[in-house]
């Protein structure tokens, strides 16, 4: 079985990430993971330490995944795009699987979007929007017409994501998409989630298409 992890910042892409992405690439190669997706912030705390227009700043925030491809074939494992996204009425983050960078340079204001609009615009992309940690402090579930599924495993040992409350919300809705990532941004933080799969995937629509064909297993840590 193939192991992925789903949720993973770098300090170039993520202000509270510690850790350069050449390293993270290879701490997850270290730890067995085949591929990683870096999910740096997209949000208004984070993009505003990048000057200019906001198209300028999504391409400085680019840097994360940029240093993390680069370093990929270097440590044998595939980096895959993604983001972490926070909108402006509410501290609820999203996942957004199956993008590529021009997605963000398409819509470099996808931030201020409500959540309907940015459900929309993954649609478009047949993208799958994830609810991260939805039972978090701050945070709160969204409506599950909104979204595609919920992060059921946030692997963060810094905080207290409730993961438990969030498999019992999203057994009762089975048409949501199960995810589990470490939310990797310390050394600490390695090999604390991801999905296993028989698939090798190599691109972030493999990717999308793997979760949405329920055709992998997420790790789950005991709590």
């Amino acid at each position: 079985m193939n192991k992925y992890e789903l949720h993973a910042h770098t300090r170039q892409g993520s202000k509270c990430g510690w850790l350069d992405a050449a390293e993270v690439v290879a701490m997850h190669s270290r730890a067995g993971y085949r591929g990683i997706v870096i999910t740096d912030h997209y949000n208004n705390e984070n993009l505003e330490r990048f000057y200019g227009t906001p198209l300028e700043q999504a391409q400085a925030w680019l840097s994360g995944w940029r240093c993390a491809r680069a370093a990929a074939e270097k440590e044998g494992i595939t980096v895959l795009f993604g983001l972490e996204a926070r909108l402006q009425d509410c501290d609820n983050d999203y996942l957004i699987f199956g993008v590529e960078p021009e997605f963000v340079l398409t819509h470099p204001r996808l931030n201020h979007m409500t959540l309907k609009q940015l459900h929309a615009l993954c649609g478009e992309y047949d993208a799958l929007l994830i609810q991260a940690h939805p039972n978090r402090k701050r945070c709160h579930p969204a409506p599950v017409e909104d979204v595609d599924g919920y992060e059921v495993m946030n692997g963060s040992a810094r905080h207290d994501s409730q993961n438990g409350l969030t498999k019992q919300l999203a057994d009762q809705h089975t048409q949501l998409i199960q995810t589990s990532g470490s939310d990797f941004h310390r050394v600490e933080d390695i090999d604390r989630g991801g999905i296993l799969t028989s698939r090798t995937i190599a691109t972030s629509r493999e990717m999308a298409r793997c979760l949405r064909e329920r055709d992998y297993t997420p790790i789950f840590l005991e709590e």
